[in-house]
């Protein structure tokens, strides 16, 4: 469970000056496929999560199966030449990104049986994102104004030196969009007092990054909605 929260922390960063995604999956039994793979419904649950989250759920946790190529070079001898031959191998990767979407009316069951949440209203989240608004060869003598004229509640300004760009673009601004975390409404529902029913237990509201640790530990970690 560590590692998984962990990874949650490291793909909901507040800002961010690089592309928000990874190999990684939050949901740890998706694996790298060969060609050919067709995915199927999942035969268990996201291990060590407190709620029963399966491949179903790929798109509202922003999971998504990408096409990848890799290139492997053969050596052999042809009338006592060394040849080289290339050869292609397409597989797919799961590809985890931070775009959270768990919508209305979706149901999750706690895997010990004992809780049931469904979702009530709900807004997607929009991960934190860079461009580059302008490049220089040297850096320019009016950046700090240049910086504090992109500063809002939402966006700001970032330089960057890249040793990677080419030189007349190596001294960069970044214009930078703060992640936005989303909105969740959901209503929690404990075992009756009859068998097999089901009563209200709270109605609380969180960010949809906020559900995401919900259904991982267990604990809502916030307060009841009015």
């Amino acid at each position: 469970m560590d590692a998984t929260l962990a990874l949650l922390e490291e793909l909901t960063p507040a800002w961010s000056e690089k592309r928000v995604g990874t190999s990684r999956t939050l949901l740890p039994y998706l694996r790298e496929m060969p060609e050919g793979y067709e995915p199927l419904p999942a035969g268990g649950y996201a291990e060590n999560w407190h709620f029963a989250v399966a491949q179903s759920f790929n798109a509202a946790l922003d999971v998504t199966l990408m096409r990848r190529e890799r290139v492997t070079r053969e050596t052999y001898w042809d009338e006592q030449e060394k040849k080289e031959k290339r050869r292609k191998q397409t597989y797919y990767v799961w590809i985890q990104g931070a775009a959270f979407d768990f919508l209305e009316g979706y149901t999750l069951h706690s895997r010990d049986g004992k809780r049931i949440v469904q979702v009530l209203e709900a807004q997607p989240a929009e991960p934190a994102t860079y461009s580059i608004m302008m490049t220089w060869p040297r850096r320019p003598a009016d950046l700090e104004e240049r910086i504090r004229e992109m500063e809002t509640s939402k966006t700001k300004g970032v330089y960057r030196y890249s040793e990677k760009a080419k030189a007349e673009t190596r001294h960069q601004l970044l214009f930078c969009r703060k992640r936005y975390p989303g909105f969740i409404r959901l209503q929690t529902y404990m075992p009756g007092s009859v068998p097999a029913t089901w009563e209200k237990d709270q109605y609380l509201t969180m960010t949809q990054d906020q559900l995401v640790r919900f259904l991982i530990t267990g604990d809502a970690g916030v307060s009841k909605a009015d």
